[in-house]
């Protein structure tokens, strides 16, 4: 009666595992006839410079697998944190050695 018990759970949960299996396969996106593209997608983003180079890479990414993408630029100011959550104004000091300006310019111009 064990045997057939363990036989019959191990049997449930390897079916489980291959409609699972099955369940997460890629189905693709029907294309349309016209351009063959799968549809369009529109994304907004914040024109700002970290928000930029993403927002193109996720078009690029979308267009490789056949979407048309649209990109947009949404209009977003700065955060406002007027109780300091986050912290307050940020310095970033650079400390040399002496001579560093006359021997090698080029290396002082970055930390300036």
């Amino acid at each position: 009666m064990k045997k057939t018990s363990k036989l019959i759970v191990l049997l449930a949960v390897a079916m489980l595992l291959v409609g699972i299996a099955v369940g997460c396969g890629q189905q693709q996106a029907p294309e349309s006839e016209e351009t063959g593209a799968k549809g369009q997608v529109e994304l907004g983003y914040v024109q700002w410079d970290s928000e930029i180079a993403s927002t193109n890479v996720v078009k690029k990414v979308l267009e490789d697998v056949g979407y048309e993408v649209k990109i947009t630029p949404v209009d977003a100011p700065p955060l406002d944190d007027p109780k300091k959550i986050y912290g307050g104004e940020e310095f970033i000091h650079t400390i040399v050695r002496k001579g560093l300006q006359e021997d090698m310019p080029e290396v002082y111009e970055i930390g300036e």
